[in-house]
């Protein structure tokens, strides 16, 4: 666990010394997002894989597997359990919040286009017409406020 850990600052940073293009295309990640990263890395599958893969009559394979077994599930526990309170411990924040709540809203827009689009459609005869009018109302009042929160966002 701590050779990965010691690991996975020079594999972030390195390629971005040596590399313009990597420079360019993205931003370094935080020192606290790297450590995340290395405390959330795949632990012993590749280890359990390789132990199950042992001859069957291979002396103490049952050992090897069981070890590798608990020291897979240990590693998992230990490190999926404390990985929330690390997160918070560490402040790390996702910077993508921002695009997120954009990529919501506008999802949230094209619903509301979507449904003043078959309101226009609602000519079954059993809506009253009153009622399709407010619901169209409402729906273009959603688009635009989901629009003006999309520009002040920007």
């Amino acid at each position: 666990m701590v050779i990965r850990v010691l690991w996975m600052y020079p594999g972030t940073y390195v390629p971005r010394l040596l590399s313009k293009k990597i420079r360019a295309r993205e931003d370094a990640p935080a020192p606290r997002a790297v450590f995340i990263v290395a405390w959330t890395g795949m632990r012993g599958v590749v280890s359990l894989a390789a132990a199950s893969a042992l001859p069957l009559d291979m002396p103490g394979r049952d050992v090897i597997v069981l070890c590798t077994f608990v020291v897979t599930v240990g590693t998992l526990m230990v490190q999926g359990l404390s990985l929330p309170g690390l997160i918070r411990l560490l402040g790390v924040r996702n910077d993508d919040e921002r695009v997120d709540t954009a990529a919501e809203a506008q999802v949230k827009s094209t619903a509301a286009k979507a449904a003043i689009a078959r309101l226009e459609q609602a000519t079954d005869g059993q809506t009253p017409k009153p009622v399709i009018a407010r619901l169209r109302t409402l729906a273009e009042h959603r688009e635009l406020d989901l629009e003006e929160a999309a520009l002040t966002r920007e």
